[in-house]
């Protein structure tokens, strides 16, 4: 990641009490309030690198988390019923409110700003209210009655499955997709698209396992899947309107962690950003379409381009959402933010990808045309169950070196966003699971693979690349995946 160049300006952010009956300071006339009846967390977070936040205050001002980098988590004093709240920015040497047009209502009493700074930095600031009784004056110490223990607050139990389409269950059969996630596609008509949220999904499994393992308490109580094929990081964060033209409407993903306050997590993200779909349509030898030595073509369709493009912004912890084309955010960002609203001790697990060929050339079959002699191969697919689809053994090798370098992007994200955690939200930790080991010797270009090959369904159009479902785990490759989830449970 590239060194700062220049030194950014120091951000305070500041939420002040506006009582009523009071005189309303001139910077917050025009600012949306939130009444208050008990105290305010406040949770500062910088978006793209840079803005960090030096302190928080709130109320009278008193300084909270000070020198902490972000994000930076504070709860307030308490504040007496009929208490309004505006949030003010301090920023180098001036400042002003933020105004209605930065805030999303997250729910009743919880807000998110999202303020940008003249740098072109990013931060946000969430403001919970949570209701909450005046504290007891204390008791001088000669006439302390022995203190009751209260209760511990109940623990949430809930688990919310978030991710792509290697969470969702991409490529089971289609009667097992949830209502109203599979679609005909309209570019090919016997292609299927949506969601494709499948009964089949490991989530389902690693649900029941949380549960035999104590993590949970009811398998069908506690499980939200909204996970969605095709989605990409900024699906976590806004609105996924991918599939809108066929009725389905997608709120952002971390909705539902916001809405639970979930104990588990899971996470598969990161292989469409980095634009493995179209990496892979690339590799595919088929008919109409060259494949062999994808390894080498750059341009925006040439798989080495796309690596270019897509998977090195990734590995840099630059990936650009179209709603925010101004910054750039990471893996580690998103992993942060999911953690900082689950329940105390939670735990955030977030899925590798497996390696999709063999590795032994023995598995490969030479090729004896004079045009491609001496090349190794071997089928992947059918189109139709006519016309075959090939991959080459020096891109099926290169193209598990493209998702090992995936793989240790995610893992570093991991490590990165632990050491953040341990100090803004301690007792919530992210694991990595690699399902490396769990598919060796079921690749595809193996005997007994745990993966769909290339499905090229017809098209009267032409020959369409691979389908949705292609490329993806089978029955056993989902069972896979809740095995060497359920370990770190």
């Amino acid at each position: 990641m590239a060194a700062r160049r220049r030194k950014l300006p120091l951000v305070l952010v500041a939420v002040c009490a506006l009582i009523a009956g009071l005189p309303v300071p001139a910077w917050a006339a025009d600012a949306p309030t939130m009444p208050v009846d008990g105290v305010v967390d406040v949770v500062v977070t910088r978006v793209s690198s840079g803005s960090w936040p030096n302190y928080v205050t709130v109320g009278d001002n008193s300084r909270l988390c000070s020198g902490a980098p972000s994000p930076c988590s504070a709860r307030s004093g308490w504040f007496a019923a009929g208490t309004v709240l505006a949030v003010y920015a301090k920023e180098g040497d001036g400042g002003r409110a933020l105004r209605e047009a930065e805030r999303r209502e997250l729910g009743p009493g919880h807000w998110l700003f999202t303020r940008t700074l003249s740098s072109g930095h990013t931060y946000t600031v969430e403001v919970t209210a949570v209701a909450q009784a005046k504290p007891a004056t204390p008791v001088p110490t000669s006439a302390a009655p022995t203190p009751t223990p209260s209760p511990a607050p109940p623990v949430p139990d809930a688990y919310v499955a978030l991710g792509d389409s290697y969470a969702s269950g991409e490529g089971s059969p289609n009667e097992t997709y949830e209502k109203g996630t599979t679609f005909t596609d309209k570019d090919t008509p016997r292609g299927q698209t949506g969601c494709h949220r499948s009964s089949r999904s490991w989530a389902h499994g690693v649900s029941a396992a949380a549960v035999e393992k104590g993590l949970l308490k009811t398998k069908a109580e506690s499980m939200t899947f909204v996970a969605c094929s095709g989605a990409v990081l900024e699906d976590l964060f806004y609105p996924n309107e991918t599939y809108t033209e066929y009725g389905e409407y997608e709120d952002p993903q971390i909705d539902a962690v916001i809405a639970k306050t979930p104990k588990l997590v899971t996470l598969s993200i990161g292989g469409n950003d980095a634009g493995f779909a179209d990496i892979l349509k690339d590799c595919v030898d088929r008919m109409f379409h060259r494949g062999f030595g994808c390894r080498n073509r750059s341009g925006k369709k040439g798989a080495a381009g796309i690596v270019a493009e897509r998977l090195v912004p990734l590995e840099q912890d630059r990936i650009v959402f179209e709603h925010d084309p101004g910054h750039v955010h990471s893996l580690a960002d998103a992993y942060i933010a999911i953690a900082r609203r689950m329940a105390p001790g939670g735990r955030l697990v977030v899925t590798g990808y497996p390696l999709m060929f063999a590795e032994s050339k023995l598995l490969y079959t030479r090729v004896r045309n004079v045009a491609n002699w001496g090349r190794f191969d071997c089928r992947i697919g059918t189109a139709e169950a006519v016309i075959s689809a090939y991959i080459s053994y020096e891109d099926g090798q290169w193209l598990n070196d493209m998702a090992e370098r995936l793989n240790e992007a995610i893992r570093r994200s991991v490590v990165a966003a632990n050491a953040q955690l341990r100090i803004t939200r301690p007792g919530v930790e992210v694991d990595f699971v690699t399902v490396t080991e769990e598919f060796k010797g079921h690749r595809l270009c193996s005997g007994d693979r745990w993966l769909n090959g290339a499905v090229i369904p017809f098209n009267p159009k032409g020959l369409p690349g691979p389908a949705k479902q292609s490329f993806h785990p089978n029955k056993e490759g989902q069972e896979a995946y809740v095995r060497a989830v359920s370990k770190v449970l």
